[in-house]
C-alpha cells in the first residue's frame, strides 16, 4: 500500500469533507425531526433518507481516507450509498409527478424539450469524466441515476414556476436540488481537469447547499 502526504490543498479538502459528513447528517436529523412531528409530511421523510445515504457515503470516504492517506479509486460502498441519495430524490420527484392531474400534465408539456437540456448535459459531463481518466462502468452507473434525476428535477422547477405554478411551493426546493446537482458536477470536472484548488469550492457550494435544500424543504409537499 502506498502512503502519501496530502499537500496543503488536499488537507484543506480532508477538513472539509470531516465537515460535510458533520452537515448532511445534520440536514437528516432536520428532515427526520420534521417528519416525525408531521406524520403526513412524507417528503422530509424521503429527505431524511436522502441525506442518511450522503451521510453514510461521506463517513466510509472519510474514514478511508484519513486512515490509509488516499483516495478510493474503484467503485465501493461509498459510491453505493451516494447513489442511494440520487434515487431518494428521484423517488420524490417521480411522487410529486404522480400526483399531477391530466390538466398538469397537459399544460408542462411544452416544458418537455428544455427539461432534455439537464439529462444531455449531465451525460456529457459523465463522458467527459470518463475520457479524461475515469472509469466507463462507474460512470455508467452515475449517469444512470443522475440523469433521470437532473431531468425531472428540471422538469419540475420548470412546472412549479412562472405561469403555470403547479406546487409552487416546492419551486424554491427544486431550484437547490438543482444547484446541488450541478455544483456536483461541476467539482467532478473541475478535479478531472486537475483545476483542484477550484473544485474544493465548488465542494463547499455543494455542502451548503444541502442545507438550502432542507430549508427548501420545511412544511413538505403541503399534502
Amino acid at each position: 500500500m502506498m502512503y502519501m502526504n496530502f499537500p496543503f490543498s488536499e488537507t484543506v479538502d480532508l477538513i472539509h469533507t470531516w465537515v460535510q459528513f458533520f452537515v448532511f447528517a445534520a440536514a437528516a436529523f432536520i428532515a427526520l425531526r420534521r417528519s416525525l412531528r408531521n406524520t403526513k409530511d412524507w417528503l422530509n421523510r424521503m429527505l431524511a433518507g436522502a441525506f442518511l445515504c450522503l451521510a453514510l457515503s461521506d463517513l466510509l470516504w472519510n474514514l478511508y481516507q484519513t486512515i490509509l492517506h488516499e483516495y478510493p479509486m474503484d467503485f465501493t460502498a461509498s459510491d453505493i450509498s451516494w447513489i442511494g441519495y440520487y434515487l431518494f430524490l428521484l423517488s420524490i420527484n417521480f411522487s410529486l409527478t404522480a400526483k399531477w392531474t391530466a390538466e398538469d400534465k397537459r399544460v408542462t408539456r411544452h416544458f418537455l424539450p428544455l427539461s432534455l437540456i439537464a439529462p444531455v448535459l449531465a451525460t456529457l459531463f459523465h463522458l467527459s469524466f470518463y475520457l479524461l481518466h475515469g472509469d466507463l462502468i462507474i460512470n455508467a452507473i452515475y449517469c444512470a441515476a443522475f440523469a433521470p434525476l437532473a431531468y425531472t428535477a428540471f422538469h419540475l422547477f420548470l412546472a412549479s414556476g412562472g405561469r403555470t405554478s403547479i406546487q409552487p411551493r416546492l419551486h424554491r426546493y427544486h431550484g437547490m436540488v438543482l444547484l446541488f446537482l450541478a455544483s456536483e458536477e461541476i467539482m467532478y470536472l473541475l478535479s478531472a481537469l486537475d483545476f483542484y484548488d477550484v473544485s474544493i469550492l465548488f465542494d463547499i457550494l455543494l455542502t451548503l447547499s444541502a442545507l438550502l435544500i432542507v430549508n427548501a424543504a420545511k412544511g413538505g409537499a403541503g399534502e
